[in-house]
């Protein structure tokens, strides 16, 4: 049978993917900090935008079902709205078309706490990518929660005023600082066996 691809692909990757561009700025952040801090880029299965539900029990189920057959309206379903900086939600709520992407900052230090900068998505076109930002980075730098940009520049000037921004470098000093005093601890015969197992166990 005829082979109909009419393919000259390339060995070289023809576009810089938007998380190659933020992972590249997380190698600099290990260096400036001589990985003190970690800035770290994961795929991401759930929802990256607030989003509202209907709290429903069991008992709610059962009397709405009950009210539909005597035809009576049935009220008091409590609706939840969710902050998706403050809680990771559900999984499965975006689009499988979608490439979806968690950018946040951690330290060796601190294993279990995670400061999430922004999340950011895009079609297999790449471009436009839409970014959902902190709430705090995004009235910092005069933005909406929710930006897109258009093109790979556009992204790339987003992401370095985002970084550059008061808050993160807060959050980056920080970190810096725990990590600082837990090494001089370290040193010092002081640290609890629990702080030793974080620095020296945890794989980054």
């Amino acid at each position: 049978m005829e082979n109909m691809w009419n393919l000259k692909l390339s060995e070289e990757p023809i576009a810089e993917p938007p998380e190659g561009i933020v992972e590249e700025q997380c190698e600099y952040l290990r260096i400036a900090t001589s990985g003190k801090v970690i800035a770290r880029v994961s795929r991401y299965s759930g929802p990256t935008t607030d989003y509202t539900y209907t709290k429903r029990s069991l008992l709610d189920v059962m009397e709405a079902y009950s009210a539909a057959i005597a035809g009576v309206a049935k009220k008091g379903n409590k609706e939840i709205s969710v902050d998706i900086q403050e809680d990771l939600g559900y999984i499965g709520n975006v689009p499988s078309m979608y490439f979806a992407y968690e950018f946040f900052l951690t330290s060796p230090g601190t294993p279990y706490y995670k400061y999430r900068i922004m999340f950011f998505t895009y079609t297999a076109g790449q471009y436009p990518v839409g970014i959902v930002l902190d709430n705090d980075i995004a009235q910092e730098i005069g933005e909406e929660q929710n930006i897109k940009c258009s093109s790979k520049d556009e992204f790339k000037e987003t992401v370095k005023r985002i970084i550059n921004s008061k808050k993160v470098s807060q959050v980056i000093e920080t970190l810096y600082s725990i990590a600082l005093n837990m090494e001089k601890r370290k040193n010092s015969g002081i640290a609890t066996n629990l702080e030793i197992q974080s620095v020296s166990n945890l794989n980054v």
